[in-house]
């Protein structure tokens, strides 16, 4: 057998932190008992999984990673009926219900055996031949579950997507290679469970192109390190006392807020200019009235009706023209900020009240109150269809800015559960809720706009996010790092 390289115990993974129980629900994972044959000898241990999730398998262990294991299947049932009770009852309520349920019907499936010395072996001699896919999926599986390997990801057609590009490129080379692997075996695995194949069924012909000799290879370097790695931590003596004793409490909320994962974003503010003088505004409208046309054909009366709207366009222009100007040196101020709130803890936060401080000297923009630019002024008709009494421009330029969505009432494009108040020291505070946030999960918090009085006040400032559940408050610092630059026209 080819030895296992040091250098391959990067694909050992760190220990998850687990619960028997559910920290907000009170609900139990689902106990199984598996078959380990390793060293010549079939030996017993014990696996979990969540009733909603059954491929979050974790196999049973100390805090320290010593996993208990047993010579017979009737020794480890008795230790999970003694450490891993469960309440049989029908009622509703029952927390153990589905748990209950499903620990039954897997037992009565009988026990899954993995062959880590068949697993070994092919390693030796990494061929598709010496070894079938179910068998290399169960045993990589069963690894991943007691932290000695790498997930075995499900096989996901749009998310290989880019994978083999990754794979040969790259800092994450390695992280793709596996990723693909992974994908590909189980995507193996899907097809051959759907034809109802054995466990030991061989791989099927034409997959030359799919699955090449590469992914065993690597596959064979990840079984070298994880089998034995898995091995020494099987304990007899684990399997005499109740290793839930060492695992740990759940952690609460921990709650805290970042731009994607930094403290820190850049936002370069881009300053349109002064308001267009005189001079800009008539350059303006020459650059878009056009040329005085031949009007030899027209009667005095159609000469008329376009005399009377080219005068009109062009007041139309120079409105325009100003008052885009004012728009733009009002909206390119605005800051839009996305803000992440994260759950670090192993429980739910629930009714969270984010408050986030904004510092005096920038103003909040409320969500939904930003307006539109104005509409460009209606264009001229062709000068030939003045003949026509009744042709005119469909209309005069409207100076007023479009509605913004909260006149509009469109509550799906604002935040109407967002709050402004008054901070102390001249701030201001964006209130937003959260009404419930899962643990180890980040959420999007609902953007918010912020802006200068004057591109004269455009600085760095920071922003306190605080986040309150019931009598608990976290606090964020987050660094904005504003700059102005001006637009080259």
């Amino acid at each position: 057998m080819i030895p296992a390289d040091a250098a391959d115990s990067i694909f050992i993974p760190e220990r998850r932190v687990r619960f028997y129980r559910h920290p907000d629900t009170n609900e139990p994972d689902i106990t199984l008992v598996v078959g380990i044959r390793q060293a010549g000898s079939t030996r017993y241990v014990l696996a979990q999984t969540k009733p909603d999730d059954r491929s979050d398998l974790a196999v049973v262990s100390d805090s320290a990673g010593l996993i208990p294991v047993f010579s017979t299947e009737r020794s480890a049932r008795e230790y999970m009926a003694r450490i891993f009770p469960l309440n049989a009852s029908l009622d509703a309520s029952n927390p153990d219900l589905q748990a209950a349920f499903w620990s039954d019907l897997y037992q009565k499936g009988g026990v899954p055996i993995v062959d880590l010395d068949h697993v070994l072996r092919w390693a030796g001699d990494p061929k598709p031949s010496n070894i079938g896919p179910l068998q290399l999926a169960l045993a990589w599986e069963m690894l991943s579950a007691a932290d000695a390997a790498p997930v075995l990801v499900p096989f996901d057609p749009m998310g290989m997507v880019g994978l083999p590009e990754k794979a040969h490129s790259g800092e994450d080379s390695l992280v793709a290679q596996v990723l693909l692997a992974g994908m590909k075996l189980n995507g193996v695995v899907w097809e051959l469970r759907r034809k109802g194949a054995p466990a030991d069924a061989p791989w099927p012909k034409d997959l030359a192109e799919f699955w090449e000799p590469a992914d065993d290879a690597l596959v064979a370097r990840i079984m070298r390190v994880a089998v034995p790695h898995f091995a020494s931590r099987l304990s007899p003596e684990a399997a005499t006392r109740d290793v839930t004793a060492t695992w740990p409490t759940p952690v609460p909320p921990k709650l805290s807020a970042t731009f994607g994962g930094a403290i820190s974003k850049d936002v370069t503010l881009y300053d349109p200019g002064p308001e267009l003088t005189h001079a800009d505004i008539e350059d303006y409208v020459r650059g878009r009235l056009p040329p005085e046309p031949e009007q030899s054909g027209l009667s005095p009366a159609a000469r008329a009706r376009y005399a009377r709207d080219r005068r009109e366009y062009e007041e139309d222009l120079r409105l325009y023209a100003a008052l885009w100007r004012k728009w733009e040196i009002e909206a390119h101020r605005i800051m839009r900020l996305l803000i992440y709130a994260r759950n670090d803890g192993d429980r739910r936060a629930e009714n969270v009240v984010v408050r986030i401080h904004v510092p005096p000297g920038v103003h909040v923009v409320p969500s939904g109150t930003d307006r539109f630019g104005p509409m460009n002024p209606p264009d001229m008709p062709p000068t030939s269809s003045y003949e026509n009494a009744s042709t005119r421009r469909s209309g005069r330029f409207d100076p007023q800015p479009r509605a913004s969505y909260r006149e509009k009432g469109e509550r799906s494009m604002y935040n109407p559960d967002e709050r402004i108040l008054p901070d102390s020291g001249g701030g201001t505070i964006v209130e937003q809720p959260i009404s419930s946030m899962p643990a180890k999960e980040s959420l999007q918090l609902r953007q918010i706009m912020l802006t200068f009085p004057t591109w004269r006040d455009v600085k760095p400032f920071d922003l306190d996010v605080e986040m309150r559940v019931g009598d608990t408050t976290s606090v964020s610092r987050l660094h904005v790092n504003a700059t102005r630059t001006a637009v080259s026209r």
